[in-house]
């Protein structure tokens, strides 16, 4: 048998773009999850706070005041994210990139995730989640 523990991902946006990333091991995803248990955590609650905001009763509309309470939730759960979360997934899985340069020099882990532009940033967090399984859609009971 033999093991890798690299591999390839090519963009689809931009095929020149290629990332190595380490492999989408059982033993990677639960250091990552742990990693980020907190963050996890406080992403659950905000979910919830969000979600009691909610109507309850069929055909019942939310306040003004509940639109803006749940919209200032919903930009949290969006930060947290954004800001802890997404980068901590591509820290954990990403080695290096190839053919992307950031002000002419060739990106780094560093460099895309405080650079990439958005949309090549937002393709490989769901490449990674796809691979690692990150999302809450593979979860089962």
């Amino acid at each position: 048998m033999n093991l890798l523990t690299k591999r390839t991902l090519t963009s689809k946006l931009f095929p020149e773009v290629t990332y190595e990333a380490r492999s989408f091991s059982e033993g990677r995803r639960q250091a990552l999850v742990a990693s980020i248990a907190e963050d996890t955590y406080k992403l659950y609650e905000l979910i919830g706070a969000a979600n009691s905001i909610l109507p309850t009763v069929e055909g019942e509309t939310m306040t003004q005041e509940q639109l803006w309470k749940r919209t200032a939730i919903v930009d949290q759960i969006n930060q947290l994210t954004a800001a802890k979360i997404h980068p901590s997934w591509i820290r954990a899985y990403l080695i290096s990139i190839k053919g992307l340069d950031i002000d002419g020099v060739p990106a780094t882990v560093d460099t895309f995730i405080n650079d990439a532009p958005p949309d090549l940033f937002a393709e490989l967090v769901t490449l990674i989640k796809d691979e690692a399984e990150l999302g809450t859609d593979k979860v089962t009971n």
